[in-house]
């Protein structure tokens, strides 16, 4: 499908030395329970009941990028753990506004997925900072990511929610909702619900500034209907355009960072003071009502 932003560890073998550089990543933030690939072996570290591995995902379908941390890298707090959602909250099963629809992915959305993937290939490569999509990408390994995105979404590990036009005959683009990466959980230390989001359109529809009207559904949407209590953004530092978007709907930048996986990164949020500056008053939240229309012939 396309991608959730993994860790890959460097090149070294799984040795003492090697976990304790991996627990340092956490800092004084919490002792961490990792669920990692080291020199293609799996290591798993936990105080107590180590959860089973998981099965390994074909190479391919990783596009080369780590997935999504999910329940695999637990940060525990003096406090306790630092739960991703609340167990007895409601997903939102879906948002419509007359410009979009979004819902989960379903692997029987391969090949309408992989359309908007593969008409915004060179887009995508610069959002990503990575080789994904590469030019013999499949449908076939596309459904195998959507299969993945789907089991995800269903066990509360990460949620994923595709962008359809409004009558779901075109996929306009992606949106991921993720456990935070360890760099940004000194932002979030006092928040008890916290995500990070990423999203993309397909390039034909930046144009007719799809990117924003999703944008401020978001917003809104995470105001009204989620339970989370602080949305991050991460976003390359190459993506100066969303960089844009984020600081005119009120989002302040946070941080400035280099991920565990080496991606430079810029991360926009709300303030500890004020965590939805870009609830429903504000004016880019009327922008709803444009009527405007567009799909690519």
């Amino acid at each position: 499908m396309r991608p959730s932003y993994p860790y890959e560890p460097p090149n070294t073998a799984c040795t003492p030395s090697s976990l304790r550089s991996a627990g340092r990543a956490a800092g004084r933030w919490g002792t961490v329970r990792l669920f990692r690939y080291f020199s293609g072996f799996e290591f798993f570290c936990s105080q107590q009941n180590p959860r089973p591995p998981q099965r390994q995902y074909p190479a391919e379908s990783m596009r080369g990028l780590r997935k999504p941390l999910g329940n695999e890298c637990l940060v525990k707090w003096s406090k306790g753990p630092m739960e991703f959602y609340p167990t007895n909250a409601i997903v939102p099963k879906e948002k419509r506004t007359n410009r979009l629809w979004l819902r989960p992915p379903r692997a029987s959305d391969a090949e309408l997925d992989y359309d908007a993937v593969m008409s915004s290939a060179e887009m995508l490569r610069r959002w990503s900072q990575s080789e994904w999509p590469s030019d013999d990408f499949s449908v076939a390994q596309n459904r195998a990511d959507l299969e993945y995105h789907e089991r995800q979404h269903n066990e509360r590990e990460a949620f994923t929610f595709t962008v359809l036009n409004p009558q779901g005959t075109q996929c306009l683009g992606c949106v991921y909702i993720q456990p935070l990466h360890p760099e940004e959980i000194p932002l979030c230390k006092d928040v008890s619900y916290a995500a990070d989001v990423g999203f993309w359109v397909r390039a034909s529809e930046i144009a007719y500034d799809l990117d924003q009207h999703l944008l401020e559904t978001l917003c809104t949407w995470f105001h009204a209907e989620w339970a989370f209590d602080m949305i991050l953004f991460t976003i390359c530092q190459q993506e100066t355009r969303q960089a844009a978007l984020f600081q005119t709907a009120g989002l302040n930048r946070r941080l400035v960072c280099t991920l565990l996986d080496g991606r430079s990164c810029w991360v926009y949020g709300q303030t500890q003071t004020n965590r939805f500056p870009y609830a429903a008053q504000h004016p880019l939240a009327m922008t709803d009502a444009r009527q405007i229309h567009h799909t690519d012939p």
